[in-house]
């Protein structure tokens, strides 16, 4: 666990975080600017000697006020990628990769820790090796920062909106990275970002942060669910984030069974829909998990299983809560087992269905409308 209790005061801005943190997965700090969300990271690397209170990770104390105890952010197993990267012009790739074999601390035994090939085969980063920083592309200069920071060893991850400078295409070439190295290295991550998209792909976990103040951690799908009771715009894009495995492939029809499954991304996670769900064909192995991103307005509910349909994916679910968008819409709260589930219909079908928490209904899903 990453235990922490702190307070910040400075002239126009306060910071209170009081966070218990696991110390596997994705930890997402969001929040509008200016909100603090970079502040409270900076505090957990131990970039702020102004913070007052205590850090502990995995038992180990970084910082104790009230012990005068300050352990300095070189000796803290922590890998930081900032906004601007900080990468040396006056290096290539490789002696950019080395320096963080350099800030290795050595507290864990070679073998735990991820190695230099590893490292290289999870960020792709092995083509790059000779070339200089400055002939890279952003999404590679990303890679590379990334690389470096997990060279280090680190019992944490700290990511300060690695995306934002990026544009569209360049995004799309990072992420796929970012997910492989979150599932393969045996650290925790704690990622700071203003978007939404990102968080829902990445994310096990968020923090909100707003005004200084950071809210208890809410799983992800909480957290996607919770933003439902926001302006119309977030309830015109709502998004449902189901975690899967993969069940069988059909190549006949190129398509892939999903068992969805409760609870984070872990070995102890249970199936709890036995129907399966059906999504265009995955390079992904039996069992294998899968994370599935699912738009209320491709989401639709019957009474009853319907016999006959073009729609491949009819669950069981539960309404769990209603909520009108006061503009003819409405978004239907579902509960897929312990799975939550968003779907935008009209005020007209939520009346003639006479909907209501509590009742069973089938959630009907296209197929093609699964984004993973």
């Amino acid at each position: 666990m990453l235990n922490l209790a702190l307070t910040m005061q400075l002239p126009r801005f306060s910071l209170r975080a009081e966070l218990q943190l696991p110390a596997r997965g994705i930890t997402a700090l969001f929040g509008p600017s200016g909100s603090g969300k970079t502040t409270l990271l900076r505090c957990i690397c131990g970039l702020e000697k102004h913070a007052d209170g205590s850090i502990t990770s995995n038992g180990e104390v970084w910082q104790d006020s009230k012990r005068k105890l300050f352990i300095p952010p070189e000796k803290r197993r922590v890998g930081v990628v900032f906004q601007d990267l900080r990468l040396f012009p006056n290096l290539d790739v490789r002696g950019n990769l080395r320096y963080g074999l350099m800030r290795r601390t050595q507290r864990r035994p070679a073998a735990a820790a991820a190695s230099w090939d590893q490292v290289l085969d999870m960020l792709g980063l092995a083509p790059l090796l000779d070339r200089p920083v400055d002939r890279l592309s952003g999404g590679e200069r990303q890679r590379v920062a990334i690389g470096r920071a997990a060279l280090v060893d680190p019992a944490l991850l700290a990511l300060d909106e690695p995306l934002a400078a990026l544009g569209d295409e360049h995004k799309a070439e990072l992420l796929p990275w970012l997910e492989r190295l979150t599932r393969e290295l045996a650290c925790a991550m704690v990622y700071v970002s203003h978007s939404r998209d990102e968080i829902a792909r990445l994310a096990d976990r968020v923090v909100t942060i707003d005004q200084g103040q950071a809210a208890q951690p809410q799983p992800i799908q909480d957290f996607l669910i919770n933003m439902a009771d926001g302006p119309l715009a977030e309830h015109q894009a709502g998004i449902s984030v189901i975690e899967t495995q993969v069940r069988d492939h059909d190549d006949r029809d190129l398509l892939t069974r999903l068992s969805v499954v409760s609870g984070e991304a872990s070995d102890s996670a249970s199936e709890v829909n036995s129907t399966g769900l059906y999504v265009p064909r995955l390079k992904r192995a039996i069992g294998e998990r899968v994370r599935l991103r699912v738009y209320a307005r491709d989401v639709g509910v019957a009474l009853q299983a319907p016999a006959a349909s073009s729609l491949l994916n009819s669950l069981p679910a539960t309404v769990t809560g209603i909520i009108d968008t006061h503009d003819g819409r409405a978004l239907v709260r579902l509960s897929i087992g312990a799975a939550p589930l968003l779907a935008q219909l009209t005020r007209r079908s939520v009346r003639q269905l006479e909907l209501r928490p509590g009742q069973a209904v089938f959630a009907l899903i296209k197929a093609v409308a699964v984004d993973r």
